[in-house]
């Protein structure tokens, strides 16, 4: 007998009928009947539909018996999911919610189907092409038959969500109504990218997703949020104890995972599979349960859990969500701007668009040089030493960080050095040769050496003293010891200029100027300051023979040197040291004549007392490591030229005379900071211990054994050579000196860059560095950005957008985040553990992909994409979507504080979406399926979904209409009964789907994964389900179309 509304008087009736369909029904009654004059018992909501349900199974053309199996074994959770789904207040209020959406239900004015008719049939359009595509119903049997870490945190992400129905719903569903334009861009991008999407190989174990799930036993969590780790076959990790598993589990083949059956599936000594629930409240012979719902067996809990609030995972979810809080990705967008450039017109498979250029974005240069980093072919033994600190010296590792953090507080603000300035550029050739020649090594060696200790005190005299308390007659000056009992006369007064006068330079700024000024001068006998004996040089490069004394090495080389040391009172024989040269030099030498630098003053005159200093602060005994390295190896002249050039760049005056210049650079500015760096941090004794473990340290990897010192060397080598010809992304081979970046691009009046041929824009900036290494690309990419935030433009508009940029790139602070400093300590409590524990994973992980074939064109192919993705529709589409999320305060208001709840830790109960989240990311980071059937999903899903059906907008229309419809919001109580969990481990989603699962594969109830023919079963019943007009949605339809 057909159905009528004369049979079927309440919703709650039509309810019954409606899940009887979807769990089942269809296909099982007798062709054009479906019976309804039947007497239902008056049993609860559960076990009213059951028995429906099994008595229309039990009548089935088809596997009667198995699919009355298929119910009777999952009897008692079908019911309960059941009347869970309908508990209060859904059960008082389903009724009036229904008969407040019927009018979705009815023709449209122009005879077309009702919104949720119309959404109907859509699905069953879309179903119908995955009947076709067998490619797809594999995809989906993999993706059922993939095992996750449980509990499903997928359903409580979603339940968490539905908490915040009342802020987010009217928000989304206003963003689809008055942006579609807007978001279509993005969807059209979609459908004709991702069906282009290529297969890729599974991934390699344990992925770096699951190297993150480390936790940190350090960190308390009073909230934990617990899951799971898995072994290779997606089950549990079991327990092991005297190398064996908790029973009832084996391991028989001791592989360090469990035995399982042809599935996967656990098995115990008899072969029978395990079915002990990870998550649950119910216990079983030997299993008891805590609160969590965790399984133990005695003391141990059975399976591996990990409270995900205590791993690495989460350290990096925290301080996302810092800058989620302080608005950073909103600001993002505001420095990107004139970072982008201007939109023109560009060409997809969807038509035109307006998109960005690429070739001549700033981030795109900064990713090239990155990746040249990435291309060094020692990077893994690099990489694997900075973790080996991380793992043997954690703590000196965070203190080394905290220490940092403070240095980096103390240098905040403006910048102190003279803008376009060459130091770099100068400086460079300088630390390649070092490198090349082993003297990089050398130096990090000698700075294990013990009298580099007093390096912090040393430096912090230099600088907080301008003068000594000299004698008037400094030939009173006569033994070292004399020296070292000298008073300090005045302290550095940086308010006033160093042009100013001497008087206001520090002794370490003064020291620089000596060393300058005697670097290849000649040390010669002068009788009486007059008579000039040229066989008589002692020297002819006066600070190197310094530097000789400062190593132990000086030597008078000169005719009768025996006998002429006897007219130096100084000297006790033809190897003076450092102190007793500090003595002669500031002697009046009435004999043999004093010492004259390079313009021609006498030094004892012209900072020679700076010899003294250096004795006196101690900073002479902490130049004797560095010194005998660069001795040891003859290279005492480049030590000088080295301290030469710092000369040049120290002062704030700019002067280019003979043999005196000054750049201007102005790092004496620096000096008040490195003060308070001596004085508050232990900054510098901290990279004194540091380089004391390295210079002891050695690894071996891969079967060679490394010293980290010599790996070090070797990186900065490969970073600062310039004989390999290297270019740009633009293809230069050359940059521009004195941090200009790539300004032969002009910026036009519309802010798109325009090449010019005739140099650069800027005055400053013409000089070039013909040969580049990949720091001086590097430092190109970073002057480039700087560049287009702080280069004004003529056109108003570019001009406001580069004046916001600049601003916001100004006030984005993830140093903030990560180092604040608070009471002299790290007020971010998961920096240093963070950190510690990160290196080593990184430093894994990087090694074995290093060294997979397709590394190095994987690199090429991953900046390809990236460039592509940037110049793409897709990307201009989301940056106008986040843009508005910016600019409009009823969007931001509501979306952005949702975005802090996700990842902000301190949240309990039913609200809380961060645990919720670290559950998900640790299901779906420990998924074992193919990635690839993912991957079909989405293909099939951009193919089938026409951006011109505006599917997901009317489904948007809809949602939003039966929300309004339904003022108690009983459908969204109906949804968060439905995906609730409880108890622990039950979901009624899960029952009820895997009912429906087991009863339309192919043989209901049958054993194993389900595969591709049981899913185009499954498919079949849905679409069955959806089209019959006797015993489907339709005839559902028709009924409610048919009320009174």
């Amino acid at each position: 007998m057909k159905v009528s509304r004369l049979v079927c008087r309440s919703l709650g009736c039509w309810l019954l009928l409606g899940l009887a369909l979807a769990l089942g029904a269809p296909g099982c009654a007798k062709e054009g009947e479906f019976v309804t004059k039947r007497e239902i018992p008056r049993e609860d909501f559960g076990t009213e539909v059951f028995n429906i349900l099994r008595r229309e199974m039990s009548w089935s053309k088809s596997n009667a018996d198995a699919k009355v199996a298929v119910l009777d074994e999952s009897r008692l959770e079908l019911i309960n999911a059941l009347n869970a789904m309908i508990d209060q207040p859904v059960r008082s209020d389903l009724q009036d919610a229904l008969v407040k959406i019927l009018p979705l239900y009815d023709f449209k004015p122009d005879g077309s189907p009702g919104e949720l008719p119309e959404l109907t049939q859509d699905l069953a359009r879309i179903l119908e092409r995955l009947l076709l595509d067998n490619r797809t119903l594999d995809a989906l049997s993999k993706l059922d038959a993939g095992k996750g870490a449980p509990p499903d945190a997928t359903n409580r992400l979603i339940y968490r969500f539905l908490q915040y129905e009342k802020e987010l719903f009217p928000t989304l569903a206003k963003l689809f109504s008055e942006q579609e334009p807007l978001l279509n861009e993005l969807f059209l991008y979609l459908h004709y990218k991702l069906p282009t999407l290529e297969d890729v190989d599974p991934p390699e174990l344990p992925t770096l997703g699951e190297r993150f799930l480390k936790e940190d036993e350090t960190l308390v969590s009073t909230s934990p949020a617990y899951s799971l780790l898995l072994d290779s076959k997606g089950n549990p990790l079991v327990t092991y104890k005297n190398g064996k598993p908790l029973p009832p589990f084996i391991d028989n083949d001791n592989n360090g995972e469990v035995d399982t059956d042809a599935f996967g599936n656990p098995i115990d000594a008899q072969g029978k599979v395990i079915d002990i629930k990870p998550f649950t409240a119910q216990t079983g012979p030997g299993i008891a349960r805590d609160e969590y719902g965790r399984a133990f067996v005695g003391v141990d809990p059975l399976y591996r859990y990990i409270d995900m609030r205590k791993t690495l995972l989460a350290m990096m979810l925290q301080d996302a969500g810092e800058i989620l809080k302080r608005d950073y990705h909103l600001q993002l967008i505001t420095a990107l701007e004139p970072l982008l450039g201007t939109r023109t017109s560009r060409k997809d498979p969807e038509g035109t668009f307006l998109g960005y250029e690429g070739s001549f974005n700033p981030l795109l240069d900064l990713l090239y040089a990155g990746n040249m980093l990435r291309r060094y072919p020692r990077l893994p033994q690099t990489i694997q030493i900075l973790a080996e600190v991380a793992r043997q010296k954690p703590t000196l590792l965070v203190g080394l960080v905290t220490e940092l953090a403070k240095m980096i507080e103390i240098f905040s603000g403006p910048d102190l050095l003279a803008p376009k300035n060459t130091f770099f550029e100068e400086f460079h050739p300088y630390l390649e040769l070092l490198a090349k020649n082993g003297l990089l090594a050398d130096v990090l060696r000698a700075m294990a050496d013990p009298r580099i200790k007093n390096l912090p005190t040393s430096l912090g005299d230099m600088l907080r003293y301008s003068e000594l308390d000299l004698p008037a007659d400094m030939s009173n000056l006569k033994t070292p010891s004399d020296v070292d009992n000298l008073d300090y006369k005045t302290e550095t007064d940086w308010t006033k200029s160093d042009q100013d006068g001497d008087q206001y330079k520090s002794l370490f700024q003064k020291t620089q100027a000596l060393i300058y000024y005697t670097n290849r001068a000649p040390l010669a006998v002068k009788l009486f300051d007059q008579i000039n004996l040229p066989f008589l040089t002692i020297t002819d490069n006066m600070a190197a023979f310094y530097i000789l004394g400062v190593a132990g090495k000086a030597k008078l080389d000169v005719p009768l040197a025996d006998q002429a040391v006897n007219l130096i009172d100084e000297f006790d024989d033809t190897t003076p040291t450092a102190e007793q040269l500090n003595l002669f030099l500031n002697h009046d030498q009435q004999l043999l004549g004093n010492a004259t630098d390079n313009v021609g003053k006498q030094v004892r005159f012209h900072y020679g007392d700076m010899l003294l200093a250096l004795q006196r602060t101690g900073m002479l005994d902490v130049l004797r490591p560095l010194a005998e390295a660069f001795v040891n190896k003859g290279k005492e002249e480049l030590f000088v030229d080295l301290l030469s050039l710092v000369h040049e760049h120290y002062g704030s005056n700019v002067k280019n005379e003979t043999k005196d210049v000054s750049k201007g650079t102005n790092i004496r500015a620096t000096e008040p900071k490195l003060l308070r760096l001596v004085d508050e941090t232990t900054f510098l004794s901290k990279v004194i211990e540091l380089s004391t473990f390295l210079s002891t340290l050695e690894i071996t990897h891969r079967g060679e054994k490394l010293n980290a010192i010599d790996e070090l060397s070797k990186f900065v080598r490969y970073l600062t050579d310039t004989e390999e010809p290297l270019v740009t992304r633009d293809g230069r081979a050359w940059v521009f000196s004195g941090a200009c970046g790539n300004v032969r691009f002009k910026i036009k009046a519309n802010g798109e860059p325009e090449l010019d041929q005739n140099l650069s824009p800027i005055p400053e900036c013409t000089k070039r560095v013909e040969k580049i290494s990949r720091l001086h690309i590097l430092f190109d990419a970073l002057d480039n950005v700087k560049y287009r935030l702080e280069r004004p433009v003529s056109d108003p508009t570019a001009e406001e957008l580069r004046k916001k940029g600049k601003t916001a790139w100004d006030a984005i602070d993830i140093v903030d985040v990560l180092l604040a400093i608070e009471n002299g300590k790290l007020k971010n409590e998961t920096t240093a553990p963070l950190i510690v524990n990160l290196l080593p994973v990184l430093a894994d992980h990087f090694e074995r992909e290093f060294y997979k074939p397709s590394y190095l064109t994987d690199i090429d192919k991953g900046f390809a994409d990236l460039k592509a993705f940037f110049e793409s529709r897709g990307f201009a589409a989301v940056v106008d979507i986040v843009k508005l999320l910016r600019d409009t305060p009823e969007y931001r208001d509501t979306i952005n504080p949702l975005l802090v709840r996700l990842l902000d830790p301190n949240q309990t109960g039913e609200r809380d979406l961060y645990g919720a989240v670290l559950m998900f990311l640790s299901d779906s980071i420990q998924f074992r399926v193919d990635p690839n059937a993912g991957t079909q999903m989405l293909r099939y899903l951009a193919a089938v979904l026409q951006p011109e059906d505006r599917l997901l907008f009317r489904v948007i229309e809809a949602a939003n209409k039966m929300y309004q419809l339904d003022d108690k919001r009983t459908l969204v109580e109906l949804a968060k009964n439905l995906m609730r969990e409880s108890p622990v481990g039950v979901f009624p989603i899960n029952a009820m789907g895997l009912v429906i699962k087991q009863l339309h594969r192919a043989v209901p109830n049958a054993p194993g994964p389900r595969t591709a023919t049981d899913f185009k079963f499954i498919v079949e019943k849905m679409v069955d389900y959806l089209r019959d007009k006797e015993k489907g949605v339709e005839r559902l339809y028709t009924i409610i179309r048919g009320r009174k």
